[in-house]
């Protein structure tokens, strides 16, 4: 059976496999926006930048899902459904505070490895602290 930190690398690393240029750059911005920001305002921010295919919230609702419970998420919810069933609606209450800390708090983890696999493929754009550690 695989640890839970090998099932977020691996989908981290297939998901910055086939990435773009602008995705990698996210993906490598994105442990530090959550970290400052928080998961709701993150996920605002990239909704703001476009509506039909979000970078990075398909692949963290994917990966949301595939590790129940945090908060069951929908198969069919779209990033901005997810986004407004999060914050509540007049129909939903929304979600509350622990369930909130304990999606953050996996993005936050997910994140990392995002960025780590995000870095792999272009290695010169790591930092200079990145590189000190990695031997090969």
């Amino acid at each position: 059976m695989k640890t839970l930190d090998q099932l977020r690398a691996a989908r981290a690393y297939a998901t910055m496999a086939a990435a773009d240029e602008d995705t990698l750059s996210r993906a490598r911005a994105l442990p530090a926006m959550l970290h400052l920001n928080g998961l709701l305002a993150v996920w605002a921010f990239f909704l703001a930048k476009s509506l039909q295919q979000p970078p990075l919230l398909g692949e963290l609702l994917a990966h949301f899902r595939a590790f129940d419970p945090l908060q069951p998420i929908p198969t069919e919810a779209t990033p901005y459904a997810t986004f407004l069933a999060w914050v509540g609606t007049a129909k939903a209450p929304g979600l509350e505070a622990k369930q909130l800390r304990d999606l953050t708090a996996e993005a936050v983890v997910f994140s990392g490895w995002l960025k780590r696999a995000a870095e792999a493929r272009v290695p010169s754009e790591a930092s200079p602290g990145d590189r000190e550690g990695r031997h090969g």
